[in-house]
């Protein structure tokens, strides 16, 4: 299988209501310096299990320039580090909308965007398996 280090449009989470669903009912994963939530889309199919959409608040970096360089590094890493959360999600065939929030308050550097996100994304994708694995409560074996 090819990995493919794209980042095309399809992928990109960009649906008003899929966003504020994310916020009102997604479940939420911290790993700092990055905040993470993630739900499954009802009734989406796409060629990409993932749709991701990156913030960073504008309290914390009031300044354009400051907020698209931070957006633009864990884009980079997001990109590169994608086909770890696909192959975790390989057997899945819901899509999932992700946002990613960048939570610290200083300006971060490319060294130490990279590492987190791929940690991230692995951690992610395990919970994702593990929520939508089916529960086995009754106590048979």
């Amino acid at each position: 299988m090819k990995i493919d280090f794209s980042f095309s449009r399809e992928e990109r989470l960009k649906n008003f209501t899929a966003i504020r669903s994310l916020f009102t009912s997604g479940r939420a994963l911290n790993h700092y310096p990055f905040r993470i939530i993630w739900l499954p889309l009802e009734g989406v199919q796409s060629v990409f299990p993932v749709q991701v959409a990156i913030s960073v608040p504008r309290k914390k970096f009031p300044r354009a320039v400051d907020r698209n360089r931070i957006k633009r590094l864990i884009r980079e890493a997001y990109r590169l580090h994608k086909h770890e959360l696909y192959q975790a999600l390989a057997g899945e065939t819901q899509c999932y909308a992700i946002m990613i929030m960048y939570v610290d308050k200083s300006l971060p550097v490319y060294a130490a965007v990279e590492p987190q996100i791929s940690k991230a994304l692995n951690r992610l994708g395990k919970k994702i398996v593990a929520a939508s694995a089916p529960n086995d409560s009754d106590g048979k074996v």
